[in-house]
């Protein structure tokens, strides 16, 4: 493969390259004797058609698809062998060629920046070091009798763990604000569904009483149209419930698909569960920082036409997998953001520069595992293997996640590791920020 690569500017490239006459033939050869195996023609047995024959009904139309195909893998390769990373889609200009000369074509594309990996080393990153203990999983079966509470009205006054049903309206200096409006919201007081002061404000009344409660938001608090701001509102108690927790017992533990109704078993499970829950999140609060690190060591400015290039393709996909149009309008506006998309675009950049230079590739071994771990969440684990195994777009998704896991452990093979010790609650259930 000869090739000669021209910049016409930073990030527009045209190559021209060069396929042999022989990889052609080669090539047009095999195509035509597959066919020939699996020919039905007049006057010859199934497959037994003189290759001759084959050519004249076929053979410039494989000549074509060989071409093709040929053009693709040798773009590719180059690409690789430059470390090229395409942003648009290449357009190709065959040039004039015959059957007894070698095929030259130029291809135009854009390319995203150039990237050199550094700084690893001065990362830091702080990895929880913790261990699901036995007081943690009676916690959790305390949390599931929760679930399983059994709610009924009370006409007592609200206290700490109540549900409630309200309705209320808010204003502001005296304006009603239409954004501030509910008619039946149910909430568990104290659970941090709404702002403290919100909550402590409806302990002590009853069903059927009407009151206000003035609520000032922060200025951090997490919706910035609330925040800094004093919010009048006018609350209706509709409904009081009090609740009682049930029984530990056979029949409770059946509930959460423990057969026998061992309790034994249900702690094993409920343990089992959480260690997977744990992992996934210990495994994600690491590469948070990995990514966060290598962005704050490696950035570089991606330009805009790249990013509205990015955007328009996301917006296509997002439109072609929604029916509905308001769904689509809806779920536009909250996906495409500019500055996220440029983030995504660094992050897939810092990555694929990481995976080449550590010489990453994809492990069977650990995605079999990967596809395991997935499964064991579910009732029938093998259906659900199975289902991975035979869908290509899921299986390609876990191929990529196993290379950017392995892109992640070798980040912290050179990274600063800070062990810090916490418990499976304050990790897990860290407090509600309003």
């Amino acid at each position: 493969m000869k090739d000669l690569t021209k910049n016409i500017q930073a990030l527009n490239k045209c190559i021209t390259l060069t396929i042999e006459k022989i990889v052609i033939e080669d090539t047009v050869k095999k195509k035509l004797a597959q066919i020939a195996k699996k020919s039905q023609i007049d006057g010859f047995r199934p497959g037994k058609a003189p290759l001759h024959i084959i050519e004249q009904r076929h053979g410039h139309s494989v000549r074509q698809d060989v071409i093709n195909e040929l053009m693709q893998r040798y773009l590719m390769d180059m690409m690789i062998k430059n470390q090229l990373y395409p942003s648009s889609s290449p357009v190709y200009i065959a040039l004039e060629s015959t059957n007894d000369t070698d095929v030259t074509f130029s291809v135009k594309f854009d390319v995203y920046p150039a990237i050199e990996i550094k700084g690893i080393e001065n990362i830091k990153i702080e990895k929880p070091i913790i261990t699901v203990t036995e007081s943690d999983v009676d916690s959790m079966i305390q949390i599931l009798r929760q679930q399983k509470a059994i709610w009924k009205e009370t006409n007592a006054p609200v206290k700490t763990k109540d549900r409630v049903t309200l309705k209320f309206s808010g204003s502001k200096n005296n304006r009603a604000l239409s954004n501030f409006k509910e008619s039946n919201l149910v909430l568990i007081i104290g659970d941090g569904q709404m702002i403290s002061v919100f909550e402590e404000g409806i302990i002590g009344h009853k069903t059927g009483e009407h009151f206000t409660n003035e609520v000032y938001f922060p200025k951090n608090y997490n919706n910035l149209e609330l925040q800094g701001q004093t919010i009048k509102f006018n609350i209706l108690v509709k409904k009081v419930e009090t609740y009682t927790l049930p029984e530990i017992n056979t029949g409770f533990i059946k509930k959460f698909g423990v057969k026998e109704g061992s309790l034994k078993k249900l702690r094993a499970e409920v343990r089992q569960n959480m260690q997977r829950e744990l992992n996934n999140a210990v495994r994600h609060f690491i590469k948070s920082q990995v990514v966060t690190g290598l962005v704050q060591t490696n950035y570089i400015e991606i330009p805009d036409e790249i990013v509205n290039s990015k955007m328009a393709l996301l917006r296509n996909q997002k439109n072609n997998n929604y029916y509905n149009t308001t769904k689509k309008k809806e779920n536009a506006s909250q996906v495409l953001s500019f500055e996220e998309t440029k983030y995504s675009i660094l992050v897939n950049l810092l990555f694929s520069q990481v995976i080449h230079n550590f010489n990453i590739t994809a492990n069977k071994e650990r995605v079999r595992a990967l596809i395991e771990e997935i499964a064991s969440a579910y009732d029938d684990p093998r259906e659900v293997i199975t289902q991975y195994q035979a869908n290509t777009e899921l299986m390609k998704n876990i191929y990529n996640t196993d290379l950017e896991e392995q892109a992640v452990e070798a980040i912290l093979r050179k990274a600063q590791i800070i062990e810090k010790c916490t418990t499976f609650e304050d990790f897990m259930y860290p407090p509600i920020q309003h």
